[in-house]
């Protein structure tokens, strides 16, 4: 039987914004509105990243509906 680990991959917020083309202030506001994104410690330090899905998410939450 085959061993699957799912890779948990994050994306930390300067990157994210930089993908989504906001300020991280602003991505910062998005993420608290929709709850998307988590604090992780990295040394003694909290950061806010976010999963590759969650990044998905983001973008069709700020694309919006489309026609």
């Amino acid at each position: 039987m085959t061993d699957y680990r799912v890779r948990r991959e994050v994306i930390d917020e300067g990157r994210a914004a930089f993908l989504l083309d906001l300020s991280e202030e602003q991505l910062r506001e998005i993420s608290e509105f929709s709850g998307l994104g988590h604090l992780e410690e990295v040394c003694s330090n909290l950061r806010l990243v976010f999963t590759y899905e969650e990044i998905d998410r983001l973008c069709r939450l700020i694309a919006g509906p489309c026609s």
